[in-house]
């Protein structure tokens, strides 16, 4: 699980746990993370922590907020960069993801990873529909391809929107 570590004098003097989700930091005593420094805003940064990985974005502060001596208003956080806001500083630690363990690859009950487009039942009436697209699932294609109707108007190429959460997360770093 990723953390935060409040550092004082190269010291850590607290660790906050990053679980899944959204934390923000600031002065205000409302943020998950409370930090009593007036050079830093009532909501200063939000930290966002998605699958084990970490992003950063600065709530506007006014006096911004530095990731590894870098003015930033947006960031992936990797282990070992040092957040500065106001006079604090916030080491960002990543364990490294535990290595699948050997005993698990005699395991008949382990689940078996199979390349996009080898799998499901429908998988060679797909392709014989020409219906495969790479790492979509012919049957996951097949049962969007029913949901959609013909009627509805698409949007012309280049003018789609990405939408839902991985849309907004995508526009969110670009």
């Amino acid at each position: 699980m990723p953390k935060l570590h409040l550092m004082e004098n190269k010291k850590t003097v607290s660790t906050f746990d990053l679980a899944e989700g959204e934390i923000v930091v600031g002065r205000d005593a409302a943020c998950e993370i409370h930090l009593d420094d007036d050079a830093i805003s009532r909501r200063h940064v939000r930290i966002f922590t998605l699958l084990g990985d970490a992003f950063l974005e600065d709530l506007g502060s006014s006096n911004g907020t530095y990731v590894n001596g870098h003015l930033t208003r947006k960031s992936v956080l990797n282990d070992g960069d040092v957040i500065q806001i106001g006079q604090r500083e916030l080491l960002f630690s990543q364990p490294p993801e535990s290595e699948p363990s050997r005993q698990n690859a005699d395991n008949m009950d382990a689940t078996m990873i199979i390349p996009p487009g080898n799998f499901g039942p429908e998988t060679v009436a797909a392709k014989e529909k020409n219906r495969t697209r790479e790492g979509i699932s012919p049957v996951a294609y097949s049962a969007h391809e029913k949901a959609q109707p013909e009627s509805r108007s698409r949007a012309p190429a280049g003018k789609q929107r990405s939408g839902g959460f991985w849309g907004w997360l995508r526009r969110l770093f670009q």
